[in-house]
């Protein structure tokens, strides 16, 4: 329970932070170690939890450590809390055009289709959708998705539910292009991309 809680101060704080245009501690930072220490951290809290990431090679980014902590740490446990026990959760790096592009998938029950935007950019929109996933995390309002939108040059969002899917991509969290819903070969699940 005061992990729980830790975690959703810690939230509050970040989102306060985007608000009020707090002024990032910004240097080059290998972000496999801060990856590798999320990892690190979430298997000491779920050891049931699958968790694969795979990376290439060393990857340094320009990036706020404590805000890149946070973002990932967010998904992953994103990912974690809205599947069933035991949670499988895929990390990729990779890097393209000197940018690092983090993918986090997981195979839970998905965004509900209809409000795939909502849930990634409005305050107080997290569990509410899903009646099941409210029972499971009542308190916590979703500004983790929200706040690694918020701080990610580019992020993209696509939601997998009965077949189907929603996407929707965003840059420094402004809605770029909504697409519209189509069949897909993946059940369910949730799938982030984003560039920090």
């Amino acid at each position: 329970e005061s992990t729980r809680l830790e975690k959703l101060i810690d939230n509050l704080l970040l989102t306060t932070k985007i608000e009020n245009s707090y002024q990032y501690n910004y240097e080059k930072t290998d972000i496999t170690l801060i990856i590798d220490e999320v990892l690190k951290v979430i298997k000491l809290q779920y050891p049931e939890v699958a968790i694969t990431f795979s990376h290439s090679l060393p990857t340094t980014i320009h990036a706020d450590k404590e805000a890149i902590y946070s973002v990932i740490s967010n998904l992953v446990e994103n990912g974690i809390k809205y599947s069933d026990s035991p949670a499988s959760i895929m990390l990729g790096l990779k890097t393209d055009k000197k940018q690092c592009i983090i993918d986090i998938a997981d195979y839970g029950r998905g965004i509900p289709l209809g409000k795939v935007v909502d849930v990634v950019s409005k305050i107080n929109t997290g569990a509410k959708y899903d009646s099941k996933a409210f029972q499971k995390s009542v308190g916590l309002n979703g500004v983790g998705t929200k706040a690694v939108n918020a701080l990610s040059n580019y992020f993209k969002v696509s939601a997998f539910r009965e077949g189907k899917e929603k996407t929707a991509e965003f840059e420094r969290g402004v809605l770029i292009k909504e697409y519209k819903e189509v069949r897909s070969s993946e059940e369910h699940g949730t799938l982030i991309t984003f560039i920090p």
